[in-house]
Parts: structure tokens; sequence; C-alpha cells
């Protein structure tokens, strides 16, 4: 149990991570 959540708080961190580049870069342009 304790793995699953570490992998679906990793999971979230990077989607978190790449949404705030998606709309820095979309902001920029």
């Amino acid at each position: 149990m304790r793995v699953f959540l570490t992998k679906l708080a990793d999971n979230f961190v990077s989607m978190y991570f790449s949404v705030k580049v998606f709309y820095a870069v979309t902001l920029l342009n």
C-alpha cells in the first residue's frame, strides 16, 4: 500500500510540473 501511495504521489508531482511547464510555454508563446 505504501509503495502504491508513493507511486501515486510521484505521478501527481510529475503531472503537476508538466502542467506548469506547459502553461509557462503557452504563456511565453
